[in-house]
């Protein structure tokens, strides 16, 4: 079986290839100035995030000792008991703030009231969605 950092490191690969061939594209096809600014500081962000991944990854597969730490780390039940919450608590946090959004966007701004309200919906399919697969699982 592949380990889990040999992974990370190819995802990481991939991700720092799409930003380059994003910013390839960028600027041989796009010719609207502010959707060029938009997509060259998307691939960038991009870009940045997997060469920080890929030195982590690369970091962590010289080192068994990093590597042995960073499954305890992963694997430690508190560890897992406070990611948990702190999911938890930020999918319900972030669900009543976007339900606040539709109310006040319902007054400003039909766009962004149809499109939050489709958002709201999407989300709570997803959220059912794993419901029913954990339930099934466990």
């Amino acid at each position: 079986m592949e380990n889990k950092w040999d992974m990370f490191k190819k995802v990481a690969c991939w991700m720092m290839a799409a930003a380059v061939v994003g910013l390839v594209l960028d600027f041989i096809f796009v010719s609207d100035k502010n959707f060029r600014l938009n997509m060259l500081v998307f691939c960038l962000s991009l870009l940045i995030v997997s060469l920080v991944e890929y030195i982590k990854c690369k970091r962590m597969l010289g080192s068994e000792e990093k590597m042995k730490a960073d499954r305890i780390r992963i694997n430690d039940e508190r560890n897992v008991q406070i990611r948990t919450k702190a999911t938890e608590s930020t999918f319900n946090t972030l669900s009543l703030l976007i339900c606040l959004a539709v109310l006040v966007f319902g007054f400003i701004d039909d766009k962004i009231f149809f499109t939050l309200t489709a958002f709201i919906l999407l989300l709570n399919a997803v959220y059912f969605a794993f419901v029913l697969y954990y339930r099934k699982k466990f």
